[in-house]
């Protein structure tokens, strides 16, 4: 099952100075040399050469399909081969904690996206201010044998699908 799974943001204004998914999206911090040292570049380059089976004919199986769970969706972008593991992932994540079987390097968000209401209390004696966690977009799976993607909104699915 894939371990490192990264937290995707879209970008509420189109970064002029970027191109590619950088204009549209940004990739929170995960805090592991695994995730800066090319697992990026590499998912981002698969999902390239395997989107596309003609110079200018992307393939009819690279479709936003629809994953449904725990009376919420998600929307997948990927190889229909790993559409499985995605579902699997999703499912699982959005579980209680204490529930889940899988477990990634970093915590996804997942849960906490769809369900903030569940979030639990910090235990904390400070009386600063706990840490919000932001609102994930998306979730990119890098290591799985094609990477693929999840968001939350089809509409950021959509956004992605035309910089790929």
């Amino acid at each position: 099952m894939p371990t490192l799974i990264q937290r995707v943001l879209r970008r509420r204004e189109v970064s002029e100075h970027s191109k590619g998914v950088d204009r549209l999206f940004e990739f929170d911090y995960m805090g592991r040399s695994e995730f800066e040292w090319g697992a990026i570049p590499q998912a981002l380059k698969a999902m390239r050469a395997n989107r596309v089976i003609a110079p200018d004919r992307p393939s009819e199986d690279w479709r936003i399909r629809p994953i449904m769970a725990h009376g919420v969706t998600g929307y997948y972008i990927g190889s229909p081969d790993t559409f499985g593991v995605a579902v699997e992932i999703f499912e699982d994540q959005l579980k209680p904690r204490s529930e889940q079987k899988m477990h990634p390097m970093e915590w996804t968000g997942i849960r906490d996206a769809y369900f903030p209401e569940h979030r639990p209390e910090p235990k904390r004696k400070s009386k600063k201010p706990a840490y919000e966690p932001r609102k994930f977009d998306g979730w990119w799976v890098l290591d799985a044998s094609m990477p693929f993607l999840i968001f939350k909104d089809k509409s950021h699915a959509n956004d992605w699908m035309s910089v790929l």
